[in-house]
This record gives C-alpha cells, structure tokens and sequence, in this order.
C-alpha cells in the first residue's frame, strides 16, 4: 500500500533522508506506522509530517506510538502534530514527566 500512497519523488526523499527505511518491512512496519499518523493527522497532514520528518516512521508502533496515544488521549490532551511528535521523539522520562503536568 505505501508505494500506491507515496509517489516515487516522495519515496525518494524519504530513503535518501532515512536511509533506514529501507530495512524495514512495508507490510508489517511502515504501512501500519503510516496508517496510525493518518488516522490521527489525516491522509494530506500525515504525508507533510512524515516528508518532514521521515524518522517517525521508525518509532515502534507498538512499543511506543500505539501506548503513547492512549495515555495521551487519557490524559485529555490535544492530538495535533506537536503531540504527536512528542509522542514519537520522547525519551522515556520525558514523555512521564509531560504526563504528569
């Protein structure tokens, strides 16, 4: 799916900026990661936050995005792209501390 999403100038920039991605699984990494940002941010939000920043589509969908998202949304707090990336980029600490402001 995510080759049908993403041109191939997309595609391009993102592999040349997170060359990383290229040792990770479409169908059981980067294709669930991109719909968890789209689900949240929307398909036009989702590419620009992912184009600019093409290491969130590392971070750990279960280890860390999934669990974050429901602590935030328990939290009441607003889910925006400043969130998310919070979210995403958080050290362990942090992201603890935020939580209990």
């Amino acid at each position: 799916e995510l080759d049908e999403e993403l041109d191939e100038a997309m595609l391009t920039k993102l592999i040349r900026t997170q060359p990383q991605l290229l040792g990770l699984s479409i169908s059981r990494n980067l294709d669930p990661t991109l719909k968890f940002y789209r689900e949240f941010l929307g398909d036009e939000k989702a590419y620009h936050f992912i184009l600019k920043s093409p290491a969130m589509l590392t971070y750990s969908l279960e280890g860390r995005l999934k669990k974050r998202m429901k602590q935030a949304k328990e939290k009441g707090m607003t889910i925006n792209t400043a969130c998310i990336r919070q979210i995403a980029t958080y050290p362990e600490a942090k992201w603890e501390t935020k939580l209990s402001l």
